[in-house]
């Protein structure tokens, strides 16, 4: 059978797409199923890592969650190779990656002296059976039971060829008069004398992302001139982000004592329930720099001296989180950031309590720092961060810029440089 162009990519997605009717596969950061919790996926040893690393150095990559049902189940992972729209790729899989298909994940550990019992699964990419041989977009997704049918987590990842390129990046104003106290504008040049390049606004696209976010990322920028080897993507109130503000913090690394955001510690049923302090909106507060780390989460513990098995000894808290607002608003209003995989998650919508003028929602979470915002959902899924918590210019925010080739003919998406740089500090 001769297969047309493109025909490989739409088998891939019928496969991932259409494989169960009751529960479809996303291609983007997600968890399908109640019983997992505390997933990440970062670099070994630096766990607020962005999930990136190149081809044939000595970085690894580190899967981690829990799964609350506290038994040993047969998980599976599998790669799928994207394009930088995050669409399955052209690729087969022995084109992309080493091994088997669909690989048993081994590593797994009974949580220790927990009061809230977990089973916590690791792999990491590459491993000795998997290794992969191709830069671009990648999804890894787990699957219970080998099933592809029965899918667990997705999580996204970049592989990137060794560096041929070199980056420079312009931090400025927006040129937009509107957006000059909200928001932060990037411009950048991308030096590309490394590559035979025959039609640079074809075969060069980048994308920007704000603190490691793919939901409002700024993709498919093409060079706006070209200086010789120099692609110069100076546009104008394109490449923009809202600033937004500092992160609201929330500490709840021991259950012995009150650590930031937390107003009382109670304990029922030998479980923990953390009472976060009431927070304000902030729209109409003034900015003040505050340390956070851009959204993220990090998993830790005070409760034992000992860092041995650290991320087994964090226990699981009901923790409270409480707005006051003095009114009701039409959109419903929600926690958001890495903790919520940057989306509008049921778990973290929050509840108007008419009597205190108050929103609060209860969220179960592992022991550790979390950075956290308020937003409205908006009629489309997205979220609205500015009406809770405002913008402003000064904010620190970490920007990464990704850059793909595809020369002519090519049948993917390579992924040749990416680099990462904060505003504000």
């Amino acid at each position: 059978m001769k297969f047309t162009k493109g025909c490989i990519a739409l088998l891939l997605l019928s496969i991932f797409a259409t494989v169960n009717a009751q529960q479809e596969i996303y291609f983007k950061d997600h968890i399908y199923v109640p019983n997992v919790r505390t997933v990440q996926l970062s670099l070994f040893g630096l766990p607020n890592s962005l999930p990136i690393y190149v081809l044939d150095k000595p970085a690894v990559l580190v899967l981690s969650f829990d799964d609350l049902d506290a038994d040993f189940k047969y998980y599976t992972y599998q790669l799928v190779h994207c394009d930088m729209h995050w669409h399955p790729s052209n690729l087969m899989y022995h084109e992309f990656a080493t091994g088997f298909e669909n690989e048993e994940i081994i590593e797994y550990s009974a949580s220790v002296t927990t009061r809230i019992r977990f089973t916590n699964y690791e792999v990491s990419i590459p491993n000795r059976n998997t290794k992969i041989t191709k830069s671009g977009n990648y999804m890894i997704i787990v699957h219970e039971d080998g099933d592809i049918g029965k899918p667990v987590l997705s999580r996204r990842f970049v592989v990137l060829d060794p560096p041929v390129i070199t980056m420079r990046i312009i931090k400025v104003r927006p040129s937009n008069v509107t957006r000059m106290n909200t928001h932060q504008e990037i411009r950048f040049d991308i030096d590309t004398k490394e590559l035979r390049i025959k039609d640079p606004k074809t075969e060069i696209m980048a994308t920007v992302l704000q603190n490691g976010r793919w939901d409002n990322a700024v993709g498919d920028l093409r060079s706006r001139f070209e200086k010789g080897s120099l692609l110069v993507f100076d546009y104008l109130d394109k490449i923009v982000f809202p600033a937004g503000k500092e992160f609201r913090s929330v500490d709840i690394r021991s259950t012995e004592y009150r650590g930031e955001g937390v107003f009382s510690l109670e304990r029922y049923d030998g479980h923990i329930r953390s009472i976060g302090k009431l927070d304000i909106i902030r729209s109409t507060e003034p900015y003040f720099s505050k340390s956070d780390i851009n959204g993220k989460f990090l998993i830790s513990t005070k409760d034992y001296p000992n860092p041995e098995y650290y991320n087994l000894r964090c226990d699981y808290v009901e923790h409270i989180f409480t707005l006051e607002t003095g009114r009701k608003y039409g959109q419903d209003v929600y926690v958001f950031g890495e903790l919520t995989d940057w989306a509008l998650k049921e778990e973290f919508r929050m509840y108007y309590d008419e009597e205190y003028g108050s929103y609060t929602t209860a969220a179960f979470m592992k022991q550790g720092f979390y950075d956290y915002i308020y937003v409205l959902g908006n009629a489309d899924g997205s979220p609205d961060e500015t009406t809770l918590e405002g913008d402003w210019f000064e904010s620190t925010n970490d920007y990464t810029l990704i850059v793909y080739y595809r020369p002519f003919g090519a049948r993917y998406d390579r992924a040749i440089g990416a680099t990462t740089f904060e505003w504000g500090r």
